[in-house]
């Protein structure tokens, strides 16, 4: 496959509004009813200023990242979701808008992200190691799909792999 120059789009925080046409084009990228399971619109509301947005240049949404710091654990930047779309994967939209994040646990104070992914998703799994996280191999893992995950661990029937990956002052 012929190497794709990275698109340097600008981001912008998220707001209560935009939350329509995410859900619209989430449907639309994964082809099937997703987001009542996965994205509310309450991270729009108290999540923003740690959550970012990637337009095309033609206005269309290229993708999104919504994250915070952990209360419970404020070294973790926890990204609770992200997508791109379909035809600007691999120019470097996803990979923006995790420097976003990066920048943004930094900021905050916190040492890692933390991001968790499907273990059957073999384009989220290269995506994540790709950018320098490694899955959590811990107590309470066992290997699924040949990832280290949890199982069950969502709503008592999905099964998530932890990815982190530890920050640097120059990240």
């Amino acid at each position: 496959m012929p190497s794709r120059p990275p698109l340097n789009l600008p981001l912008r925080r998220p707001t209560p509004a935009d939350y329509a046409g995410i859900t619209m084009a989430l449907d639309d990228w994964w082809g099937r009813h997703q987001v009542p399971g996965i994205l509310s619109r309450l991270w729009f509301e108290h999540f923003a200023g740690t959550s970012w947005i990637a337009h095309a240049l033609d206005g269309a949404l290229a993708g999104y990242l919504v994250g915070f710091v952990s209360p419970g654990h404020p070294a973790d930047f926890v990204i609770v979701s992200v997508a791109v779309a379909p035809g600007l994967r691999r120019h470097g939209v996803g990979r923006r808008l995790h420097e976003g994040a990066a920048a943004d646990a930094l900021e905050h104070g916190a040492a890692r992200l933390v991001e968790p992914a499907w273990p059957g998703d073999p384009v989220a799994i290269a995506f994540l190691r790709a950018a320098g996280f490694v899955p959590e191999d811990l107590p309470g893992t066992r290997r699924l799909y040949g990832v280290p995950a949890y199982p069950d661990q969502e709503w008592g029937r999905e099964d998530r792999a932890i990815f982190v990956r530890e920050l640097a002052a120059e990240d």
